[in-house]
């Protein structure tokens, strides 16, 4: 599903990418693990058209999205978490979660998608003008885990060690 070749990223002329190569097949969990500076959110970035990349190939089902604008490559279902608390603080958990349905089909599928999301925490339902910043942890889980599964992407990359899923 996610295939991944010869990938090498850059900072202006220094280079943070080296050649990496690897396949995320349908329905796996892949991590990649590194200290800070390796290269793990660059990897992200790149695999969503976020940050530019010099050579190698970034495939979703076979397509080549290894140079295609951000806002093209989610339209090839892939969908990155934001790292951390990054959230806009001064709009709801409801309202991030929207900014996530801006795509054509991701309108499609507004309702069932809300609903999935609050039915995974029903918390976030129940004060849908709260403020994430109010009530921090909860609505982050609520805002990053249902944003990843807003709606259905078909590659979902994190550069979080916590993703939020209730345990």
């Amino acid at each position: 599903m996610l295939e991944i070749r010869d990938l090498d990223a850059f900072y202006g002329d220094a280079q943070a990418l080296w050649g990496v190569t690897m396949d995320v097949h349908d329905g796996e969990t892949v991590a990649v693990l590194g200290t800070n500076g390796a290269g793990k959110s660059t990897l992200v970035n790149a695999v969503a058209g976020l940050h530019a990349k010099r050579r190698g190939r970034v495939a979703v089902g076979g397509v080549d999205i290894a140079h295609l604008p951000a806002h093209k490559v989610c339209e090839y279902g892939v969908a990155v978490v934001p790292e951390g608390r990054r959230v806009f603080p001064a709009m709801s958990v409801y309202d991030n979660l929207c900014l996530g349905a801006y795509r054509r089909t991701a309108r499609a599928e507004y309702r069932q998608s809300l609903d999935r999301v609050y039915g995974i925490f029903p918390g976030c339902g129940s004060a849908p003008g709260s403020s994430p910043a109010a009530s921090a942890a909860a609505s982050s889980r609520c805002w990053r885990s249902g944003g990843r599964s807003w709606p259905s992407p078909r590659c979902c990359c994190s550069t979080s060690r916590r993703w939020g899923w209730p345990r």
